[in-house]
């Protein structure tokens, strides 16, 4: 889920979120088929272009989260130190995030809408 708007300032944002879902649906799919899987087989499970499964697959290598093979790719062990991180940081910017979304509350209270 994509949500538009025409503010720069939240932007950056929800692109890095909208990356981020990817990368996991991604490792999700990878996991549950427990079998190495190439980018067309990625990009029809996922109903993602190839090209951004491909640039998903390079970040993945790159983070040494997968492992290229023959038959395509396959998660390694760090996933699994991946995972709490990621939830340790999603944790953190929750908390970030609904601090701010309560600044905004209480801006929004002070200055309505004309």
């Amino acid at each position: 889920m994509v949500v538009r708007t025409t503010r720069g300032i939240t932007r950056s944002l929800k692109q890095e979120i909208t990356l981020l879902r990817r990368h996991v649906e991604i490792l999700s799919v990878l996991l549950e088929t427990k079998e190495p899987l190439g980018i067309l087989r990625l990009s029809d499970r996922t109903n993602y272009s190839p090209h951004k499964v491909r640039y998903t697959l390079r970040t993945l290598e790159h983070e040494k989260l997968i492992k290229p093979s023959t038959r395509g790719a396959e998660v390694t062990e760090e996933l699994g130190i991946f995972v709490e991180d990621l939830i340790r940081d999603l944790s953190i910017i929750r908390d970030e995030l609904n601090e701010v979304y309560k600044t905004v509350q209480r801006v929004r209270e002070e200055y309505p809408r004309q």
